[in-house]
C-alpha cells in the first residue's frame, strides 16, 4: 500500500502521521529491509513478544511521547496530480480545515467513558475508538443517535436549562424527585419505575450468560458497551457475550429515555413544566 498512500498524499490514512515515521526511519537505514508474515498464535517467539508489547501499551494509563519529526530529505510531501481523483483532492481540504475541537462537555464525556471502559475490559481506549463505538452496528440507528448526542453532552437536560436557557431553571430539576435532571440521574440515578424495573431485569438476563454484572454507575458505564470485550480464560473473544452486552445495556438505557419522555409529554396540563412549555 506503501505506493499508493504516497500518491494520494497520506490522504485518509489513519495513522499517517506514525506511518510517515517509520517510512523514513526504514529508508533512512540505507539497506534494504525484508519483511516476513508470520501467522498469529502459533508459538512463534517473535509474534508472542509482538502480541504481549502491543498489549501493554494499550494497558497504559500515560501515553507515551513519541518523537514524529522526520528528516527533510526523507519528508515526502504532498499529492501526486496523476493520480488525484476529486474526491481525494476534497477529502485533503476537509483535513486541512481548522478543528474547531470538542466542547467541555464532550471531552468530559469522553474521559469518563475512556474510565468506564478501562474498568470494564482492562484498557484505556483512544478518542478514535469512542467514537467509533457509538456507531457499533449491534446498535439500532436511534440508539446509535442517542449514544453520539449523550457522547457529545448535547441532550436538553439538566443544567442545560441553567445555563443556556435562564429563565426555565426549573426544567433542569427532576420532576419526581427534584433533584439535577441530568442524564446520569435520568438514567442511573432516579429512583423513578423504569430505573428500578429495567437495570434490575436487564441484570438478571445478563447473569443467565455470565456470572458477574458490571455496575452501571452512570453514562459513562453506558457508553463504554460498545467496546465490551469478555474473553475466555485463554483470551480467545466470546463474540456472542460481547454483542449481547452491548445489546442488552443499550436498549436498557434507550428505553429508560422513552419512558421518561413519554412520561413528560402526559404530565397533567397544570404540571408547571408542561405549562411552561
Amino acid at each position: 500500500y506503501l505506493q499508493e498512500w504516497e500518491e494520494r498524499g497520506w490522504i485518509g490514512v489513519a495513522n499517517s502521521n506514525e506511518f510517515k515515521v517509520l517510512v523514513a526511519k526504514l529508508r533512512a537505514r540505507g539497506a534494504p529491509t525484508r519483511f516476513k508474515w508470520v501467522k498469529g498464535h502459533t508459538g512463534d517467539e517473535g509474534n508472542e513478544a509482538a502480541d504481549k508489547l502491543a498489549g501493554e501499551g494499550a494497558r497504559k494509563e500515560t501515553y507515551d511521547i513519541i518523537d514524529l519529526q522526520i528528516e527533510k530529505k526523507f519528508n515526502l510531501t504532498g499529492a501526486q496530480l496523476s493520480t488525484l481523483t476529486q474526491k481525494i483532492a476534497y477529502q485533503g481540504i476537509r483535513d486541512t480545515k481548522t478543528n474547531p475541537g470538542l466542547t467541555r462537555g464532550a471531552t468530559r464525556r469522553l474521559d469518563m467513558t475512556r474510565h468506564a471502559v478501562k474498568a470494564l475490559n482492562g484498557r484505556y481506549p483512544t478518542n478514535q475508538a469512542l467514537w467509533k463505538s457509538v456507531h457499533h452496528p449491534d446498535f439500532q440507528k436511534q440508539i446509535r443517535i442517542f449514544f453520539w448526542t449523550m457522547m457529545h453532552n448535547a441532550h436538553k437536560v439538566g443544567d442545560y436549562w441553567i445555563t443556556k436557557a435562564t429563565d426555565k431553571e426549573h426544567w433542569a430539576k427532576c420532576h419526581l424527585c427534584g433533584e439535577e435532571d441530568s442524564m446520569d440521574h435520568i438514567l442511573t440515578e432516579c429512583d423513578s419505575p423504569e430505573v428500578n424495573t429495567i437495570w434490575p431485569l436487564a441484570e438478571k438476563l445478563w447473569r443467565k450468560k455470565m456470572p458477574n454484572w458490571p455496575e452501571i454507575r452512570n453514562t459513562a458505564s453506558i457508553l463504554a458497551c460498545g467496546l465490551a470485550e469478555y474473553k475466555t480464560e485463554d483470551g480467545k473473544k466470546l463474540t456472542g457475550s460481547n454483542r449481547l452486552y452491548r445489546i442488552i445495556i443499550s436498549e436498557s438505557a434507550y428505553l429508560i429515555w422513552k419512558i421518561r419522555c413519554k412520561r413528560l409529554l402526559e404530565s397533567k396540563p397544570d404540571d408547571p413544566i408542561i405549562t411552561e412549555r
